[in-house]
């Protein structure tokens, strides 16, 4: 049973019992509780190497612990892999166990959960192309029913849906085949040429130099050349919103 402070977004629990003629039923006094479909808000980062294991987080009002609830039943483990995410591309589908972000406290935030994106290349409709492409993302906390949900269907958004569909994108992972100069003062402030294949226009373009991370660098077009890019917003043609 979960209390109103396990789940604070699921409803009063219910009886629930079973007639074996539809007329006489049990009174075990088993309960069962409903929760309130989960309101999706984000999903970040929003792309990612088609290799998979990128750490999604997604933003929702209305999560709770699977773990809570599931003491009779004595596995949380089993509790806890009902929580998984769903990456749709048209009629291709795959999955991948999710997980609540724990707070310093220990309980589940309730407004967060955590997945690692899937090997995706036989999410690409075409296998032959090397394009970057998009997937739906949604999330389910019992393995069945998947948010967000398109009103009209009662079913996950796809692709091609309209409305509130949180999109991935999945790209080749960039090579780079040359960097010119090869040194540089080590106070830093120099500006590097990198040539490569699969790069991207994206805002969160940026290079890492050993256990540094540089600032944002792209070139509209991203032809292989990056400029420095220190404003938001600065690498023009790209999108950030993932709805």
């Amino acid at each position: 049973l979960l209390t109103s402070a396990q789940c604070p977004n699921c409803a009063v629990p219910v009886f629930l019992e079973v007639a074996l003629n539809g007329v006489d039923y049990s009174v075990t006094e088993r309960q069962f509780s409903y929760f309130k479909d989960p309101n999706v808000l984000s999903v970040a980062p929003t792309l990612g190497p088609v290799l998979g294991g990128t750490r999604i987080t997604i933003t929702s009002e209305g999560f709770h612990d699977p773990c809570s609830g599931c003491a009779v039943a004595g596995s949380c483990a089993y509790c806890g892999d009902l929580v998984r995410c769903k990456f749709t591309a048209y009629d291709i589908t795959t999955y991948s166990t999710a997980m609540c972000v724990r707070l310093a406290n220990g309980k589940c935030d309730p407004v967060r959960m955590t997945c690692n994106t899937p090997y995706a290349r036989d999410l690409r409709g075409n296998l032959v192309s090397l394009d970057p492409f998009f997937v739906a993302v949604s999330i389910s906390i019992n393995d069945q029913q998947f948010f967000p949900q398109n009103p009209l269907t009662l079913k996950p958004y796809n692709v091609f849906d309209t409305g509130k569909a949180f999109l991935f994108k999945f790209f080749e992972t960039p090579r780079v085949s040359g960097v010119v100069p090869s040194a540089s003062a080590g106070n830093g402030g120099g500006r590097i040429t990198l040539t490569g294949v699969n790069f991207l226009n994206e805002n969160t373009l940026r290079c890492h130099y050993g256990t540094k991370v540089g600032a944002a660098a792209c070139s509209s077009g991203a032809t292989g050349t990056f400029l420095p890019c220190t404003t938001s917003g600065c690498c023009k043609g790209t999108t950030t919103a993932s709805a």
